[in-house]
């Protein structure tokens, strides 16, 4: 470890130390975030962006580096410490108080609207007279129906597909979110080939996509027009975040031309993916970038790109966003109250 970080806090860090101290942050981050009781946070970070790999993201800026290449906060941090603090505890101080202040800070990041939505969900829940109730499963808050029968506890979860049009019905003219409640709770009786329960989350989703579609007025999805406005729509965001970084990472000489192309590109894949709109065989973030760099392992996807690819499709989905929800829309969205 000492020589490790010897390593880290040097002018020309090797890289093969960097490789090394970010595996072990990144254990130690993934345990963090295991761990935590924060599930609110994580859980909200996540939905706002479920293809993320939480435990990097939280440590990325732990590795701010200077115009001579050198790590900013790790060096601060060792040349301020105390000498009798041993060595591996001063390690595990530092990563684990970046990965707090990282999930915190990703957490501010994170859509306001989705966080407005579940916390005006748990007040509406609370007015209802105890026909549905919240539970924690699994460090997740769970909406369930209180007088379901227990062998339908059970079963397995309603795909959201089924609720979304009761959701439409209920949100007609305006969002009443005891109306949007109402509209569940029937959908849970009447739906009894399922277990009558969804995630907290995945309601405020669908309830924030309902109210942009109805705005909108756009096609139903699934037909030809909407897919292929989806699909322009996501190939202009990726070419607008192409070009809005090119100089920051080709132009720096972190990558060359023709492996910055090939990560633009593969964000579209991948978020094309993700959509289940094509390309249904990338399964991963790496088999994305390898559909444009065959030779790439997964060991070097992750030492050189994943950084870079996380960040452009973050970007991407945040362009995307923007372009679903103009700034009248995201205000109305912004503004969902409890009637």
């Amino acid at each position: 470890m000492r020589q490790l970080m010897a390593d880290m806090t040097s002018d020309h860090p090797s890289r093969k130390g960097i490789n090394a101290f970010v595996e072990e942050a990144y254990r130690m981050a993934r345990s963090y975030i295991r761990s935590s009781r924060n599930h609110a946070v994580i859980e909200h970070v996540l939905a706002a962006n479920p293809d993320r790999d939480l435990a990097l993201d939280v440590i990325a800026d732990l590795f701010e580096r200077d115009d001579r290449g050198r790590f900013v906060r790790i060096r601060s941090y060792f040349e301020n410490l105390d000498p009798g603090i041993d060595l591996t505890t001063a390690v595990r101080r530092l990563v684990l108080g970046a990965a707090s202040d990282g999930l915190f800070a990703r957490y501010k990041e994170a859509d306001g609207s989705l966080s407005r939505i579940v916390r005006n969900l748990k007040r509406a829940v609370g007015r209802r007279s105890g026909d549905l109730v919240l539970r924690r499963v699994r460090g997740r808050h769970v909406l369930l129906l209180n007088s379901a029968d227990a062998e339908r506890q059970h079963g397995a979860d309603a795909p959201v597909e089924l609720l979304d049009p009761w959701l439409r019905e209920a949100m007609q003219g305006s969002v009443d979110l005891d109306r949007v409640l109402e509209a569940v709770a029937t959908f849970f009786r009447s739906e009894t080939a399922y277990a009558p329960r969804v995630q907290l989350i995945t309601l405020a989703l669908s309830i924030r996509s309902v109210s942009v579609r109805l705005q909108r007025s756009l096609p139903e999805a699934g037909t030809a027009p909407y897919v292929h406005d989806i699909k322009q729509m996501v190939r202009r965001a990726c070419e607008r975040i192409a070009r809005s970084k090119y100089s920051f990472y080709v132009g720096r000489e972190r990558i060359s031309a023709s492996e910055y192309e090939a990560l633009c590109r593969a964000v579209e894949v991948r978020y094309l993916a993700h959509t289940e709109l094509s390309h249904g065989h990338v399964a991963s973030n790496s088999d994305a970038v390898r559909e444009f760099m065959p030779d790439v392992t997964d060991t070097v996807y992750k030492a050189r790109y994943r950084n870079i690819f996380e960040y452009l499709y973050q970007l991407t989905r945040d362009e995307i966003l923007r372009e679903l929800a103009p700034s009248a829309t995201v205000g109305k969205v912004k503004d969902l109250k409890t009637g």
